[in-house]
């Protein structure tokens, strides 16, 4: 007999519910796990339960949320209970103020759990990555934990029996299980979607820029190596990427994650229910093919195990993390979109480069090409919103060179690099500027 006990938010029993019915348990790969089950009003504990307490099942802690009480039809009272995963209470914890420089994940996911009133930790985190976020105001603490997961890549785990809040490269096993028709599985379903397909891309950055100066055919599209088996089918992919080498660089990857159409398996897996978990790397029989990929959703029937479901994406395995490096280059662009203008030419020989970095103690400018000639630099502080505060210390900015050497050897200037000698370690609402005269371009 499955069994559920009723807590109060600090963990103490209330009562033990037994005797449900049209019980559902659905978990998803970064998404919050949620439990709906329904009992009769006459049942001993139906008087107990309320909103904002809490279910445990199998070591699994699930905030009340929503309760429905009806007659059906044969007049009998029911109290139907929707639970989700107990990590939603951060979504009613709010930070005023949240932004991130230069800051590992784990500082990250420990700044965004901050002071929260749950008690939630920072667990385990396997992304070593150094990454920086835009300022946030009174965003939620679950939809901070969610751009986090989206900057740094890795897939979310919330460990709710420990209140432990784990990113991780990847979630999941491979322990070699395989899934067939007739062997674990009573039926599969095979699901085919192309609308975000395609086998020749139009890559079109900032004013329409193309790949075709770069690309190696002087054709304004690429085309994946999968033509020949689905013909051509035409995908544009439209960008504010003003470098065509970037843009191509970003486009091969988008034309890896578009050039099959995506499919996916559910299976009615009552055999193999307790052999795989969320994330698992299983084989699925696809006709006379074995497909490898990995199970993404969950739905478990408590009651009645034999009708669960697993679903299980056929993408390639290594698409999801395609997926994130290209949203996190995306991000990148993005997030610097504005800081460039074309460099000017101002007189005879002479080009002007200018921009602005949000405030670091470190900041790189790229300049636009190379030159021989060291440029001359002016740097300044500048506020870009009027509600930030002011610094409370002097900030002295100093410029240095990013370098390199031709194939001769000659010294190439390629950068600036502007350092905050004196002042905090980050400013709000700051950017730096940076303005340079420049001579001999490459």
């Amino acid at each position: 007999m499955v069994s559920l006990r009723l807590l109060t938010r600090s963990r103490e029993t209330i009562a033990y519910i037994r005797n449900i019915f049209n019980d559902t348990l659905q978990r998803e790969i970064n998404s919050l796990s949620s439990f709906t089950f329904s009992i009769t009003s006459d049942n001993v504990a139906a008087r107990l339960i309320k909103e904002e307490l809490l279910i445990e099942f199998q070591r699994e802690y699930f905030l009340i949320k929503h309760i429905t009480d009806e007659i059906d039809s044969n007049g009998k009272s029911i109290k139907t209970v929707t639970a989700e995963s107990q990590a939603i209470e951060l979504m009613y914890d709010i930070l005023p103020v949240f932004q991130l420089v230069n800051r590992t994940a784990e500082e990250a996911i420990s700044e965004a759990l901050k002071g929260n009133r749950g008690g939630w930790t920072v667990g385990t985190v396997e992304i070593q990555t150094v990454r920086s976020m835009d300022r946030e105001d009174y965003a939620n603490r679950y939809q901070l934990l969610t751009k986090i997961r989206e900057l740094y890549g890795g897939e979310i785990e919330y460990d709710t029996e420990n209140k432990k809040v784990n990113l991780r490269e990847k979630i999941g096993k491979n322990e070699g299980v395989m899934i067939a028709y007739n062997h674990n599985a009573s039926s599969i379903r095979k699901i085919s979607d192309a609308y975000d397909f395609g086998t020749r891309l139009y890559a079109l950055g900032y004013d329409n820029i193309t790949t075709a100066s770069v690309n190696g055919t002087g054709q304004d599209y690429l085309e994946a190596d999968t033509v020949n088996q689905y013909g051509i089918v035409e995908l544009p992919w439209k960008t504010q990427i003003k470098d065509p080498a970037t843009l191509y660089e970003l486009a091969q990857l988008k034309l890896e994650l578009v050039k099959h159409p995506r499919r996916s398996y559910i299976v009615d897996a009552a055999v193999i229910g307790s052999s795989v978990s969320l994330g698992d790397v299983v084989r699925v029989k696809d006709g006379d093919q074995w497909v490898s990929t990995r199970v993404v959703g969950i739905q478990e029937y408590p009651t009645e195990p034999w009708r669960n479901k697993v679903t299980i994406d056929s993408v390639p395995l290594g698409y999801r993390s395609m997926q994130e490096r290209l949203a996190s280059l995306m991000q990148t662009i993005e997030s610097n979109r504005d800081i460039w203008d074309k460099a000017r030419l101002l007189g005879a020989g002479t080009i002007i480069e200018y921009g602005k970095r949000d405030y670091e103690q470190v900041t790189t400018f790229i300049l636009s090409q190379a030159y021989y000639s060291p440029p001359t630099v002016w740097l300044g502080l500048q506020k870009e919103d009027p509600q930030a505060a002011d610094p409370i210390e002097s900030i002295t900015l100093i410029a240095d060179y990013q370098t390199t050497l031709d194939a001769n050897n000659n010294k190439l200037y390629t950068g600036i690099i502007a350092k905050a000698a004196t002042g905090p370690t980050s400013l709000p609402g700051f950017k730096i500027t940076m303005t340079a005269y420049c001579l001999d371009p490459v």
